[in-house]
């Protein structure tokens, strides 16, 4: 039988061997072999669970693989010969088998003598490589599954009511027919009697069952089956080898459908288990590069709902879904090199692998397969569907690239470009005529599409771009692209903060930024490497280009909102919708830039190694590195020790604008001596760099200037320990303050704390009061500060905690109810309510025989409760003066601390709140994240809040974000996340506009 020669086998296109053992063998479907099937049907192969742990020796020492399809039944088998394997039949290299496979549309007839007529497929595989080479065969099944749905339906019928049972049923029949197949295949000679009760009870001889026994051979003799002859067993027939085919279909299906009976019922020895890894195996494939992300792939791969044009993709490339970049890349460049035809670069077949690798491309967004995809457009690639739009921009819907020349595409894209006034416009069909004339692949039409592209271009943006309103059209909001809610906050708030947009913006000049990739940036007193300013680098390309896109589609906006209003927005009179509606612009940040801020190295031991982002401040600090190592080295070695001295490392103006530094210093406090200022320091004050101040938050509504407070408060970290010069007993404190604050201030609200109780964390979800305006002024020494507004705020927050005591002490320590302890108020109206209907019952009838064989009186009980409830009442009522009294004193209290917190001096230490970043969920672990940035109108003296929603952005009152109580219908919504901006320098800090 002729199944495919060398040379033959060389023609065919090559695909990875998971490939071959996954999709092109579960769709090797002849019409002629199995004309029941669909077009569109795939092998599932399966095989009994007992072949799963042994090896099956062919002819002369021959490997060989057999399973069945769990649904049509048809068996495959695949022959590998010792010459042509290794131990585990694995390739020469990592990449491991590239297949070249001829399997035959067309079944062929054996005309072997001894077994007699057989049809089956043949097809032989080959691997370019390494010379694996191996032998299939596709047979059909010898019992159709349309006889074993005949025979399935008969038995649910009988048991309508009872499917289990028609299954039980179902399972004897299908299992006696396999037991009576083996017998018959054996050689016994017995019949099987119609009348006999047992046969009837398990194959009921009825219209199907006796349909399979005629095909197995059995021939009905009055009420007898008798079993075909098979001849010698040592010399197999073709009724032989019928019978054990067929019994193997019938274990198979017995296997099948016994997984519906309870687990006890099943019979192991017809158990049955998918074939994948085993097929995969045989054909050495089983080692192949995965990508993590995607899930494993099944043979039914073809047959699942995902894109045709995807699924087209991975058979052009013939790869399987499931393969690393890689190892796509790997056999897109190897059809290349064994396509044979007259134009291998850039010809149909070309054209069809990088129709391909695009839309893999593009569907997985990966790094390496898009640089391979950039690499071939530099050789001018276009994708088949970029060129149908092309020709679509510049003819229309009636025209095909086919049917024009390199003449008309220019004729027709002159007139078209007449038409048009705007750059924008003129631009895009610039490119259009790029992207034909790469597709019709003209090179002087080329270079005539490279030339117009260049004099379009040439028309300086400035020329174009229309004075916009930023108070009227709202800034562009950013899509989320996979939970990346809190990564379009922090770039939003990059975007307003002004020395870091001009400075991305200005990335290209050769000098902000270090593309000249000189060494000598440290980063923790480690030199980056090359690999780590090339990254740095990429990230402020990346960040440019979002910076570009907000901006670009911003002047879009206001150019439509401009022609809309027919030129009255630009005039700037009255207040425009747009300013309170929701901004219907937006954008998508890269994919790689979200990577780069979600996902980070550890450049001390791999750059490229990545551990999953999890939080705005890590974000954060992951974009300030990026940034800072994205910048030149300082020219002389002098002033790199002398920025190193002051900022801990190559210091660079980012850590000016955005870290400060802490002074911590311990001191022993003599315990003997009551006054405060009997202290021994007792070491040297140590410094530490910070990008935010991590505030703690209490579990009630509190102010953010008591956040601040509590950061610095002196802390005792060990008591009793012997003083200095070990005379007495001390206590070892430790004192904080600031050295010096950045430009912009970041703070972050520590809300997820850790349970060690459950050993889960969780969220403080109370209410944070946010100011306008915090002073830092107060904590610039160890201790506090001594001046007269610092003591003033001390003494009322000293007593208001005094004031909170006191109400605190009005709570029971017992629980008596199930939400814990209560008030003693509370507690003492029960007891009052409680003698007062003590007093009552007495009173009724009901209680009278009761109370007469108690050994008190009803009067003698009245009496003793109306004593109770008159004792109470003096209590009650001072109680609750003293209570009134202790939360009006902390309300006046409060506004005088409010009116301290609101006189900030304007000085070096004042700063104005900008950002406040919003965590929406009741625990840490789920959630959506907005901002709300502060944006001013310089030049009317007017502030409003805008929120940044994703792609939504919206005009916020003030209230919303500086509220006193919290929201009641966003409960578990608050501050996550502060930005404050000195106010001195805020007009030069922060700004939105464009």
């Amino acid at each position: 039988m002729a199944i495919g020669s060398v040379d033959k086998l060389h023609n065919m296109p090559g695909v990875l061997g998971g490939y071959f053992a996954k999709v092109q063998l579960s769709s090797w479907v002849p019409s002629d072999l199995t004309p029941q099937l669909s077009h569109d049907h795939r092998h599932s192969w399966v095989r009994k669970k007992t072949a799963e742990t042994t090896s099956s020796e062919g002819s002369a020492g021959s490997r060989l693989w057999q399973a069945h399809c769990r649904d049509c039944l048809c068996r495959l088998e695949l022959v590998v010969s010792v010459d042509a394997c290794t131990v585990q039949n694995e390739c020469v290299d990592k990449e491991g088998h590239h297949i070249h496979a001829h399997l035959a549309k067309e079944s062929e007839t054996s005309s072997d003598q001894t077994l007699g007529p057989e049809a089956a497929c043949h097809g032989r595989a080959r691997c370019c490589k390494c010379g694996f080479t191996v032998d299939v065969k596709l047979q059909p099944p010898i019992i159709e599954p349309s006889m074993f749905r005949a025979l399935e339906n008969a038995r649910m019928m009988a048991h309508q009511h009872h499917p289990t049972q028609g299954v039980r049923d179902y399972v004897a029949t299908t299992k006696s027919l396999c037991t009576l197949s083996r017998n018959a295949a054996k050689g016994e000679r017995r019949s099987t009697k119609t009348t006999n009760e047992k046969a009837r009870s398990l194959l009921k001889f009825d219209a199907p069952c006796n349909h399979i026994l005629e095909i197995l051979g059995f021939e009905l003799v009055g009420d007898e089956f008798h079993p075909p002859v098979t001849g010698d067993p040592k010399r197999p027939t073709l009724v032989l080898r019928r019978l054990q085919r067929a019994s193997e279909e019938l274990s198979i299906m017995t296997g099948r459908a016994q997984r519906r009976l309870p687990e006890q019922e099943r019979l192991p020895n017809h158990a049955i288990v998918p074939a994948t890894d085993s097929l995969v195996s045989m054909l050495g494939s089983s080692a192949y590069a995965r990508i993590t992300s995607a899930p494993s792939l099944s043979l039914a791969f073809v047959n699942s709902s995902k894109d045709s044009k995807l699924e087209s993709a991975y058979r052009t490339l013939g790869a399987p879904e499931d393969a690393a970049d890689s190892l796509i890349s790997w056999a897109y460049t190897r059809l290349a090199d064994e396509d044979t035809s007259e134009e291998p670069l850039t010809g149909p077949s070309a054209q069809k692998r990088f129709d391909a690798i695009s839309a893999i491309s593009a569907a997985r967004g990966s790094d390496e397969l898009q640089t391979l995809v950039e690499a071939e457009k530099m050789r001018g690639m276009v994708t088949t569907e970029s060129a149908r739009l092309a020709c679509r921009a510049v003819f229309g819907d009636s025209v095909e690239l086919d049917d024009v020349d390199s003449g008309v595409i220019r004729e027709v894209f002159l007139v078209r470009l007449a038409e048009v006034s705007s750059q924008k416009t003129k631009v895009e069909l610039a490119n259009h005529l790029s992207v034909l004339a790469c597709a019709k692949r003209d090179q002087s039409l080329c270079e005539y599409a490279a030339d117009v592209k260049a004099t379009v271009e040439q028309t300086p943006e400035a020329q174009e771009r229309p004075k916009i309103d930023t108070w009227l059209q709202l800034p562009v909001g950013l899509n989320n692209i996979g939970n990346t809610c809190y990564l379009n906050c922090m770039l939003q708030c990059l975007f307003s903060i002004a020395p870091i947009r001009h400075a991305v913006m200005r990335y290209g000049d050769g000098v902000t930024w270090n593309e000249s990739l000189a060494l000598g940036r440290r980063d923790s007193g480690r030199a980056l490497t090359e690999f780590e300013i090339q990254q740095a680098l990429r990230f402020v390309l990346l960040l440019k280009q979002l910076f570009e896109s907000l901006v670009s589609r911003r002047l879009e906006g206001w150019s439509t909102l401009v022609e809309r209003q027919g030129g009255a927005a630009a005039s700037g009179g009255g207040d425009h919708p747009l300013a309170n509606i929701h901004a219907p612009l937006s954008v998508s940040p890269d994919r790689e830039l979200a990577d780069m801020l979600l996902r980070f190295g550890d450049g001390a031991n791999d750059s490229r190694a990545l551990n999953q982002q999890q939080d705005v401040d890590e974000c954060m600090a992951q974009c300030v590195s990026l940034l800072v190592h994205a910048l030149p080295p300082s020219a002389k070695p002098e002033e790199r020790e002398l920025e190193q001295k002051d900022n801990g490392e190559d210091g660079a103006w980012i850590h000016s604008l955005l870290a400060g530094h802490l002074e911590m210093s311990t001191m022993a406090t003599r315990s003997n001596k009551a006054s405060e200022g009997d202290k021994d320091a007792t070491e040297k004050p140590t410094e530490d760099t910070f990008l935010n101040l991590n505030l703690n938050i209490p579990t009630q509504t509190t102010d953010i200037n008591d956040c601040i407070s509590a950061l610095f408060e002196p802390s005792v970290i060990s008591s009793d320990s012997m003083s200095v010069d070990g005379s007495e007993p001390s206590d070892i404190t430790r004192y904080t303050r600031i050295k010096d604050a950045p430009p912009v201030l970041c703070m972050q609200i520590q809300r997820v704390q850790f349970d060690m109780t459950t050993m889960k964390a969780f969220k403080i979800n109370s209410h944070l009061r946010l100011r306008r305006q915090v002073s830092l002024a107060p904590f610039t020494e160890f201790g506090g500060s001594s001046d007269a507004a610092t003591n003033k705020r001390r003494e009322l927050q000293t007593q208001i905690s005094r004031l909170d005591k006191n109400l605190q002490t009005l709570q029971v320590p017992v629980p008596m109810d199930e939400g814990g302890p209560v008030s003693v108020l509370s507690a003492l109206d029960r007891l009052r309510a409680f003698s007062q209907g003590v007093s009552r019952w007495t009173e009724m009838e009901a209680a009278k025989p009761l109370l007469a064989d108690l050994p008190q009186s009803a009067a003698d009980i009245a009496h003793s409760a109306q004593l109770i409830n008159e004792q109470l009442q003096p209590m009650c009522e001072s109680l609750a003066a003293a209570k009134n009294e202790w939360e009006k004193g902390k309300v006046d209290l409060k506004k005088q601390l409010d009116r301290v917190y609101d006189d900030i001096p304007q000085d070096s230490m004042a700063y104005t709140l900008h950002a406040v970043f919003i965590h929406s969920g009741a625990t840490p672990e789920f959630g959506h994240y907005w901002v709300y940035i502060r944006d001013y109108n310089w030049q009317k003296g007017e502030e409003r809040w805008l929120k940044f929603n994703d792609a939504v952005v919206s005009v916020v009152s003030v209230d919303e974000v500086l509220s006193d109580l919290p929201n009641a219908t966003e409960e578990f919504s608050n501050p996550y996340y502060l930005v404050y901006v000195r106010s001195q320098d805020i007009d030069k800090t922060v700004d939105m506009s464009i």
